[in-house]
């Protein structure tokens, strides 16, 4: 649960629909809990961020993001207001990209070439999700997150939940976690206890105090004292013996 002051009311999630459409999310939850939720980012007083869309005049801006949300269909950056043809053009272009969504980087690349769904929209969102949680699994050492890119890719996906997530989530601090996992595995150990540290500030917000809660309490330790090494990072994460010891081996390879 999460609440941003004093005197205001708790919220949390229902299930993982934290980066859904709202039609699909309203869907869900009176499939899976059985009531229609009426909630400002359900009744559509709040933009849709999940879906996010280039501005036709972001052209003509040098600086600032524009951006267009469903369902009003105005710009955050510049306040134009899309034609209904408009709309009705950029929602064909969005229901073909969900009938056939991408699958590599190279089709997000395509895509948002088009110069209509932005980055942050949850299709592309999904495609950069899952190919970073993959690439991620794969790297073992710095040399491999290097050359598979993966810090810009999780710079992406970063950028992708701090402009769509409200400002305090539960699911930032496992982003945020992970990212710092990823620098352990890229070296960068000011970055890593950086983004640690993101994390246990979430945590004291969204989850509770570290005295009261186990998960801060572990990230406030991780945030203190960063594993630095990979082998290290698997034991804080209480991988098996036998997992850390051929990643000790490796490790020693390197340096030999």
């Amino acid at each position: 649960p999460a609440c941003n002051g004093e005197g205001e009311s708790l919220t949390l999630d229902y299930g993982e629909n934290y980066y859904r459409p709202t039609e699909e999310r309203l869907i869900d939850l009176q499939d899976s809990y059985g009531f229609v939720c009426t909630c400002p980012a359900c009744n559509g007083e709040v933009p849709d961020k999940s879906r996010a869309f280039e501005c036709p005049k972001s052209s003509e801006h040098l600086a600032q993001k524009h951006t267009v949300f469903p369902p009003q269909w105005k710009c955050i950056g510049c306040g134009h207001q899309l034609a209904k043809e408009v709309q009705e053009r950029y929602e064909q272009i969005e229901a073909r990209h969900k009938e056939d969504p991408p699958e590599s980087l190279e089709e997000v690349k395509n895509i948002l070439e088009e110069k209509i769904l932005k980055k942050e929209h949850y299709l592309l969102f999904d495609c950069l999700d899952a190919i970073a949680h993959q690439i991620a699994s794969e790297c073992v050492s710095a040399q491999d997150c290097i050359e598979q890119e993966l810090e810009l890719l999780w710079i992406a996906i970063i950028e992708c939940i701090e402009a769509t997530l409200p400002e305090f989530h539960f699911n930032k601090i496992i982003y945020y976690e992970q990212f710092a996992q990823i620098y352990v595995k890229l070296g960068d150990l000011d970055k890593a206890k950086e983004f640690f540290t993101k994390a246990y500030e979430m945590a004291e917000r969204v989850v509770g105090k570290s005295e009261l809660c186990p998960t801060t309490k572990d990230l406030e330790s991780l945030a203190a004292n960063p594993p630095k090494t990979v082998a290290e990072l698997m034991r804080k994460y209480q991988n098996t013996s036998k997992e850390i010891e051929e990643q000790l081996k490796f490790e020693e390879s390197l340096q030999s």
